[in-house]
């Protein structure tokens, strides 16, 4: 990912707290001998304790040099667990110790800086980007933060930021521009990936979406917006497609709301869309958004749901779809289980 978080913030005019943390993580990336002596007080900053007290007025001058503090330590660790994975170097600290403490920091920004208007815009964007990259950094992170899937209510925050990822992308051009933006789209769908408790966290996409028609209105209207951009954006579009595919194969009532609102005929168009951009070599993106396609329509239930679904499935292309892509995903498509 792009590091455009380690440039230069400001909060007002409170100085002391610029975001100038690409130094520190430079120092803490190349010299090991001192890696212990500068993480420690990082480490102090995001102290649980540290948290400032939950409010409904102005940030007074004690939280906002709490909130500052902080989000100068997390960019700084973020971008040392960063380096440590890309470089495939051990990291200075364990990512699971202090997991629970940058995930309840998360949740204090995105109360305090996002949802709130008692700072700045570039420090809520600053404060939006760490959260999104600490979740999807997490998530991708493989065996070592795994306990990210089992963590009490993260699910649920990134769902509730997730439904409203369209609107910040709207609102944060730097954060749209810089990382590629759809970060909550891809954590959704790499959380989806991990089978143990899958169904569970389906049901917490729904709980936090408030009921299975919001969550069906929200990702097809979202697949919809995707799939009529110029450009068209496929690592997105698989994601959207992917995440419905998933909830529907875990939570059968959730399948019938999508067949309800035309999710098979928007579904079939994008698979169509998909078939029509078969390149060679395959386009990662593409070759996954037709896997997926695959995945929705092979669990429709043949008997029970009516014949409409298919109807509007012939309508929007299956068909054609099919026969474009049916040589490519023998010949192409990896195994499910590979």
């Amino acid at each position: 990912m792009p590091t455009r978080a380690s440039r230069k913030f400001r909060h007002g005019n409170q100085n002391k707290n610029q975001f100038q943390v690409h130094h520190k993580a430079h120092n803490l990336s190349r010299y090991s001998d001192e890696r212990q002596e500068l993480i420690a007080p990082l480490i102090d900053d995001i102290a649980m304790e540290k948290i400032p007290p939950d409010h409904s007025g102005r940030p007074t001058a004690e939280d906002i040099d709490a909130i500052m503090t902080a989000l100068n330590a997390i960019i700084a660790l973020r971008h040392t667990l960063q380096l440590g994975m890309e470089l495939d170097k051990k990291c200075p600290f364990e990512p699971r110790s202090i997991w629970p403490r940058l995930f309840a920091w998360m949740k204090c920004l995105y109360k305090h800086c996002v949802l709130r208007h008692g700072y700045d815009t570039k420090t809520q964007e600053t404060a939006f980007i760490e959260i999104a990259c600490l979740s999807h950094l997490y998530v991708h992170g493989g065996d070592p933060t795994k306990s990210i899937y089992t963590t009490p209510g993260f699910t649920s925050f990134v769902t509730e930021i997730w439904l409203k990822e369209q609107y910040y992308l709207t609102k944060y051009t730097e954060f749209k521009a810089g990382y590629s933006g759809f970060m909550f789209s891809e954590t959704i769908a790499q959380l989806l990936t991990e089978e143990h408790q899958r169904e569970d966290r389906v049901d917490e996409i729904i709980a936090a979406a408030g009921t299975m028609d919001s969550l069906a209105t929200y990702t097809l209207k979202y697949l919809r917006s995707a799939i009529s951009a110029d450009p068209l954006d496929f690592h997105l579009i698989r994601g959207i497609l992917f995440v419905i595919s998933m909830c529907c194969v875990e939570n059968g009532r959730l399948y019938g709301t999508f067949l309800r609102r035309s999710g098979a005929f928007l579904v079939a168009k994008t698979f169509l869309i998909a078939a029509k951009h078969i390149t060679k070599p395959v386009d990662h993106d593409v070759l996954f958004t037709i896997r997926w396609a695959y995945l929705f329509f092979g669990t429709v239930p043949l008997c029970g749901k009516g014949p409409y679904w298919m109807i509007q499935s012939l309508e929007s292309g299956l068909l054609q779809g099919l026969l474009l892509s049916c040589g490519l995903m023998k010949a192409e498509l990896p195994s499910p289980h590979a």
